[in-house]
């Protein structure tokens, strides 16, 4: 099964059904702990190791590049039914198809799911891109956590780091949008005789504690997702 290993080592698993699961044991076999947004399940008619394929398939794009249509180099001579993709696109299951508009005979993946629908994260891409931001943020932010104070002009520089990131990702149409909020700054930016003794003693806590919370939002696929950081600065 998956697992989310920390910072860094975020896992995606892939499996492959059995080529004899009858269309009637899809609900009971698809179901917890299969069911997970860092499942990718694939149903096929091959002897091949598709699971692996499919890895492969996997690994070969960028991370927002959606799986659909994605050619799958495997050998399999029949094709999925039409009733059949309905009873695996009802539990999630990705299938192989060979579409009769692209020329070749070639095989290609009838869709790029996650097996769980329950939250805003049922296709791969979506979960490898929302890996990929986390990532390409903690990483430009290592070298400057712990030198950074926290003061106004420190969290400023640690959001300026960030839209750096996130930026250039708007402008290639990797997402369409994204915010930083960070509650401590707000209080920074305040005139320090308009606060009031709750919010001067949160400032004097996240000093004292060295912690900032930062929440980045972020909006891809048509939904935003929020990545919660957590910062270690200077007094």
């Amino acid at each position: 099964m998956t697992a989310d290993l920390g910072d860094g080592k975020e896992r995606i698993g892939v499996a492959m059904l059995d080529p004899a699961v009858k269309q009637s044991d899809l609900k009971s076999l698809v179901s917890p702990p299969v069911i997970d947004e860092r499942m990718v399940l694939i149903a096929h008619k091959s002897n091949d190791d598709v699971a692996a394929a499919l890895a492969g398939v996997i690994a070969g794009y960028e991370p927002h590049i959606s799986l659909l249509l994605k050619p799958i180099s495997i050998a399999m001579a029949d094709v999925f039914s039409d009733t059949e993709i309905d009873g695996f696109n009802d539990v999630l299951v990705n299938w192989v198809t060979r579409p009769v508009l692209l020329p070749g005979q070639a095989l290609y993946l009838g869709e790029g799911y996650t097996s769980d629908a329950s939250h805003d994260k049922k296709y791969v891409d979506i979960v490898r891109t929302l890996d990929d931001i986390n990532f390409r943020i903690k990483a430009a932010l290592i070298e400057v956590i712990g030198n950074l104070r926290t003061s106004r002009v420190g969290l400023r520089a640690v959001e300026t780091i960030v839209q750096s990131v996130l930026a250039p990702l708007v402008a290639r149409q990797v997402i369409a949008d994204f915010s930083i909020v960070i509650p401590l700054l707000t209080l920074l930016d305040k005139d320090p005789a308009d606060l009031s003794a709750a919010e001067a003693q949160e400032i004097s806590d996240a000093r004292a504690s060295r912690l900032v919370d930062m929440t980045v939002q972020v909006v891809y696929a048509g939904a935003i997702h929020r990545l919660k950081i957590d910062l270690v600065l200077k007094g």
